[in-house]
């Protein structure tokens, strides 16, 4: 079976009233919820690492990104950098942040060079085909 790209293979969807596998598995495990979590719960503080993990996964979840709150980012990308790492120096920014930040402005050069090197390798391309043609006349 062969998919155009660009094309989902189901364009109808899921049928409506088909319940997804997760939830009828939700629902068969739900009867014996409390015994499975008593069971992990003393299986972890048995020592198993695996019940362990899973129950810090659940009390403490993983962190979300959050954004970074600068200022005084004015000027070139050489002087946002040195604002970032004055600011990591001074304590207003986290080292990790600043990290980020310097990585974003990195991020940010290649995107502008790679730019401007497009712009003119078509420049030259075009000057190029200029001279083409008209030493072809």
């Amino acid at each position: 079976m062969t998919f155009n790209v660009g094309q989902s293979g189901n364009p109808k969807g899921r049928p409506v009233g088909v319940v997804s596998k997760r939830i009828q598995l939700s629902k068969l495990l739900e009867p014996s919820a409390e015994k499975l979590i008593a069971k992990v719960v003393s299986m972890a503080l048995e020592g198993n690492i695996d019940a362990l993990r899973l129950c810090i996964e659940r009390l403490i979840p993983r962190a979300k990104d959050e954004a970074i709150k600068v200022e005084n980012l004015r000027g070139s990308l050489a002087e946002q950098g040195r604002e970032i790492l004055k600011q990591v120096g001074v304590g207003v920014l986290k080292p990790t942040e600043g990290k980020l930040l310097i990585e974003a402005i990195l991020s940010q050069c290649r995107l502008i060079e790679t730019s401007e090197l497009i712009a003119r390798v078509e420049l030259l391309e075009e000057k190029v085909s200029a001279k083409i043609d008209q030493s072809s006349k």
